[in-house]
């Protein structure tokens, strides 16, 4: 498991959106996770993250339409789709 942690400098009086988004990403070994990392990294308004390789479970935090999030790691070629 994976667990990663991001902190932006706000300016005073700043409102963040904090959302969760959990997703079910097939991976099937620590390149495929590491895949998932990267592109949760360049993604703008990420607070933190998880990536567990062993329950297929993303989880990611932050400022960010959980839309896009699937989006953006669907685009990697792993299938995607919304924890339920």
């Amino acid at each position: 498991k994976v667990y990663r942690s991001f902190r932006g400098v706000l300016d005073r009086g700043q409102q963040v959106n904090m959302t969760e988004v959990t997703l079910r990403v097939a991976m099937s070994c620590g390149g495929c996770s590491g895949a998932v990392e990267r592109i949760i990294k360049k993604m703008e308004g990420v607070e933190d993250y998880s990536v567990s390789l062993e329950t297929q479970k993303v989880v990611v935090k932050g400022n960010v339409d959980p839309q896009k999030v699937l989006e953006a790691i669907a685009k990697s070629g792993k299938k995607t789709e919304l924890w339920q």
